[in-house]
This record gives structure tokens, C-alpha cells and sequence, in this order.
């Protein structure tokens, strides 16, 4: 009986080492245009912007990627700044992603997801561009009578329902 105590202490230690990390703060105020400028993040993956600008436009947004150094985002209401990276393990997966909204100096929504922790956990190895899609969804408001996408049924998002 010690034996099986102690196995199931080991594994549980073991599992609770293995988590994913996933914030989000909504917009809390009211976004006043459909236009959204992102600052382009070359040290990211291309397909994570692409991910992005299509989530942005399907929720109906109008965004516009523009250089760090570009003098036309001091005339942008609305900027997003962005970071991600990709590890290797048995397969690539995304495992980290900060997404932030910034409005007059301040971030008005962000997101963040981190798997680094994931170890053994199976939910890491996501698609990049769902979660992303996910990400901003959770983090801005439709505009201009958009409609929610509907997403496909996966194994992740059945889970997490």
C-alpha cells in the first residue's frame, strides 16, 4: 500500500510540474476605430503574424504592420506588440506568445501563452496560428457587426470545455 501512495505521489508531482500557462486581459475599453497598427517583430515565425492579421480582419479589424522605427505609428490609435517563440520537441510547437494592445502609452488588452513548463503535458504542441486566433479572439471585441468565427472542434478545445 506505501508503494502505491508513493507512485501516485511521484506521478502527481510529476504532472503538476507539467503545466501550461495561459493569461488573457480583455479589452476593457471600448476600441474607438477598426484600424489596428502592429509593429512587425522580425524574430518571430512569419506565419504568427499572418495568423494575426487574419484573426484581426475576420473579427473586423483593419490592421496595418508597419517597421518598429516606422514614424506612421505615432499617427496609429491602437498598436500591437508581439513576441513568440518555437521549441523542438519530438515535433516543433509554439511555446510561448505575448500579444499586448497599447493605447495612449498603456496596454488596454494582452495575452500570454507559456508552455516551456509543458515537460510531458500533450496540450503544448498546438498549432500556432489556432492558438494565436484564440489569443486575440479572448482579447478584443468583434467590431463592425463581424460574426465569431466558428471553430472546428479539436481535441484541445473539447477538452477545455
Amino acid at each position: 500500500m506505501k508503494k502505491y501512495i508513493v507512485a501516485l505521489l511521484i506521478v502527481g508531482l510529476f504532472l503538476s510540474a507539467c503545466s501550461i500557462r495561459q493569461e488573457i486581459t480583455p479589452s476593457t475599453e471600448q476600441i474607438e476605430t477598426d484600424e489596428i497598427c502592429i509593429v512587425d517583430n522580425p524574430a518571430v515565425r512569419n506565419g504568427f503574424l499572418e495568423a494575426m492579421q487574419k484573426t484581426l480582419v475576420e473579427r473586423g479589424y483593419k490592421p496595418k504592420v508597419f517597421s518598429k522605427n516606422d514614424k506612421a505609428l505615432d499617427d496609429c490609435k491602437y498598436n500591437i506588440i508581439y513576441t513568440a517563440n518555437w521549441k523542438w520537441d519530438l515535433a516543433l510547437y509554439m511555446a510561448y506568445a505575448k500579444i499586448d494592445v497599447i493605447h495612449n502609452n498603456r496596454v488596454v488588452a494582452a495575452a500570454l501563452y507559456d508552455s516551456n513548463h509543458g515537460g510531458a503535458n500533450p496540450k503544448k504542441w498546438v498549432k500556432g496560428d489556432n492558438k494565436v486566433s484564440e489569443l486575440i479572439s479572448q482579447m478584443l471585441p468583434l467590431k463592425n457587426g463581424a460574426q465569431p468565427q466558428v471553430q472546428e472542434k479539436t481535441a484541445e478545445n473539447a477538452q477545455a470545455k
